[in-house]
C-alpha cells in the first residue's frame, strides 16, 4: 500500500468464520491492483487490474455497477459527475484492466476506497447490500465484506453453452408504461432524442417498422465522426417485443449482430423493464466489444431512454450474463 497512490491485495471467497472457501469454476485466489492518479485538483483516474479469474469477461458488469455506485458515493461526499468506465483485455491473459475518471480529488477517492463506512455504501453491483464491511487499510491489514445475495451473483457467472458466450444482455427499469416505451423505440420523433450514449446525436434517415422493413440512421460522436447504422426488423410484437439485425448499413458488415428487445410490465404497468440481448459474431467479437466500453455506453443509452420517457433517472439492474441459445 502506498497512500494515496496504490492498493494491492489478494482476495478469495470465505465462509462466515473467515476460513477460505473453494468455489467451483473460480480460482482459489485473485489479485487486485488499484492505482489512483491525480489528473488535476478535481479529477482522479482509478485503474484496477484484476488477475487470476479465467472467466474475466463476466465480471465486467459487476465492476461497472460498483464503479457507478462509487461515483454516487463520491458525489454524496462532494464530488462531481464522473466519466464512463473503460475496459481493456490483454490477449490470452486472465486479466481485467479497467479505468475510470472520477470527478473528485485523489484524497477523497482514496478515502472512499479505504474506509469501511464508504466501502459498505458502494462495493458490489446495484441492488446488493453489504451486510458487513471491515477495512484495515495498512500493509498486512484485512478487508472483509459480507455481501447479501452473493450466491446469486456467483450463480449468474456459472458456465454456460458456447453459443451464449457471444451474447451481452442489458436490462433497465424505466418509469413509463410499455406502450410508451415501445413507441419511443419505434418512432423517429422519439428515438432521435435518446438513442446513443451521452454526447452522441442520432438522425433518422428513414424508418419502416414492419417485418422486413428497415430503420436507417446516423449517429454522430462527440468528435464529429458520423457512424451509419441500419436496423432490419425480423419480428415485431407491440408493445412487448422487437427482434432485428443491426449493421453499418451494408450487407457485408462483418461486425453486424442480432438483437432481441423485450418490454415487460412492472408494478401494475406503471413501469417497464427493458431487456436487450445482443448476439455477436463470435466470443472474440463479444470480448472486444466489452473491452472498448460498449456495455457502459449501452447503459448510457438506456439511461437516456429512461430520462426521455420518464422525465428523469430510473433504476438500472442486471448483470451481463450468458443466455441460452434462443432469442427469448
Amino acid at each position: 500500500m502506498a497512500a494515496p497512490e496504490r492498493l494491492v491485495f489478494p482476495c478469495h471467497f470465505s465462509d462466515p468464520s473467515g476460513a477460505r472457501r473453494e468455489r467451483p469454476g473460480f480460482p482459489a485466489e485473485m489479485r487486485v491492483d488499484v492505482r489512483f492518479e491525480a489528473l488535476d485538483a478535481a479529477r482522479t483516474k482509478v485503474t484496477v487490474r484484476q488477475s487470476g479469474l479465467e472467466r474475466d469477461q463476466d465480471e465486467v458488469q459487476g465492476w461497472i455497477e460498483a464503479f457507478e455506485r462509487l461515483a454516487g458515493e463520491l458525489a454524496h461526499m462532494g464530488g462531481g459527475v464522473s466519466e464512463a468506465t473503460m475496459f481493456v483485455y490483454p490477449p490470452a491473459q486472465p486479466v481485467i484492466l479497467q479505468r475510470r475518471v472520477f470527478a473528485a480529488p485523489r484524497a477523497l477517492v482514496w478515502e472512499s476506497c479505504t474506509e469501511a463506512r464508504h466501502m459498505a455504501a458502494w462495493w458490489g453491483p446495484r441492488g446488493y447490500v453489504n451486510e458487513a464491511c471491515e477495512v484495515d487499510a495498512r500493509p498486512g491489514g484485512r478487508w472483509r465484506v459480507a455481501m447479501d445475495r452473493l450466491e446469486e451473483i456467483l450463480d449468474a457467472l456459472a458456465p454456460a453453452g458456447a453459443g451464449a458466450k457471444r451474447e451481452l444482455v442489458l436490462s433497465r427499469v424505466v418509469d413509463a408504461p410499455c406502450a410508451l416505451v415501445f413507441e419511443a423505440w419505434t418512432s423517429p420523433e422519439h428515438v432521435d432524442r435518446w438513442m446513443g450514449p451521452r454526447g452522441y446525436t442520432t438522425e433518422t434517415l428513414s424508418m419502416d417498422v414492419r417485418v422486413g422493413g428497415a430503420w436507417r440512421y446516423t449517429m454522430t460522436g462527440p468528435d464529429g465522426t458520423v457512424y451509419p447504422n441500419r436496423v432490419t426488423y425480423r419480428a415485431i410484437e407491440p408493445p412487448a417485443r422487437l427482434e432485428y439485425r443491426h449493421d453499418a448499413d451494408t450487407d457485408e458488415d462483418p461486425h453486424g449482430f442480432d438483437v432481441w428487445v423485450s418490454f415487460a410490465e412492472e408494478e401494475e404497468g406503471r413501469r417497464t423493464r427493458v431487456s436487450m440481448r445482443m448476439r455477436l459474431a463470435s466470443k472474440e467479437a463479444r470480448d472486444f466489444t466489452i473491452g472498448f466500453g460498449a456495455v457502459e455506453l449501452g447503459y448510457q443509452t438506456l439511461a437516456r431512454l429512461a430520462e426521455h420517457v420518464g422525465g428523469g433517472p430510473a433504476r438500472r439492474s442486471g448483470l451481463i450474463h450468458e443466455g441460452d441459445e434462443h432469442g427469448t
